[in-house]
């Protein structure tokens, strides 16, 4: 997945978020679904 195209949904220790607010709260995890 690219980071300029598209939208990312990850689940974190922090719940389910996309990747944007993932990367504003420095959190990593798995990604859901990407479209």
């Amino acid at each position: 997945p690219s980071r300029q195209f598209g939208f990312i949904v990850m689940t974190t220790s922090g719940g389910i978020m996309d990747h944007e607010e993932a990367r504003r709260k420095h959190l990593g995890g798995k990604i859901l679904g990407f479209f």
